[in-house]
């Protein structure tokens, strides 16, 4: 009746609308519902907007492995326990990794970092009782290998 131009038009802005929704639906959650308990576990009913795939939790002063497909990237979980956190690397295989710190948002908190033998440690400024979460990736697209990351 009023041509493919308009039936294209009409489909593509409920689509729009739609997608729109969604999106706001998504973003509407409370980051502070990220809280924990005295022990560093999580408090029942917390709950992270972020959910980045395969994470490994990371436990303070806990030593966790880390094994990288070549031009692969891989994610960690851990709570913030002092407002200045250390996150710290030892070689395996790889000699060296680029890693950055997201919020529970999604959100990149810091710029990337290079850590290596040589350069085995870097701080993050972040909120106690919070959750983060860290990427990990590789320093050349054929490297791949083994690692160990931790936080202090």
């Amino acid at each position: 009746m009023f041509g493919k131009n308009f039936s294209l038009s009409y489909i593509l802005a409920i689509l729009v609308f739609v997608v729109c929704t969604l999106c706001f639906a998504a973003c509407s959650g409370d980051p502070e519902d990220a809280s924990l308990s005295s022990t560093g576990s999580s408090v029942s009913g917390a709950s992270s907007v972020f959910a980045p795939p395969d994470v490994t939790e990371l436990t303070v002063n806990i030593w966790a492995d880390g094994n990288l497909a070549a031009g692969g990237e891989q994610w960690f979980r851990f709570a913030a326990v002092a407002n200045t956190q250390y996150i710290h690397f030892s070689p395996g295989v790889l000699e060296g990794i680029f890693l950055q710190t997201y919020s529970d948002s999604g959100a990149a908190v810091d710029d990337p970092a290079f850590l290596s033998g040589d350069i085995p440690s870097v701080t993050r400024e972040l909120s106690v009782a919070r959750i983060y979460f860290i990427r990990v990736w590789v320093t050349t697209p054929a490297a791949n290998g083994a690692y160990h990351i931790a936080y202090t």
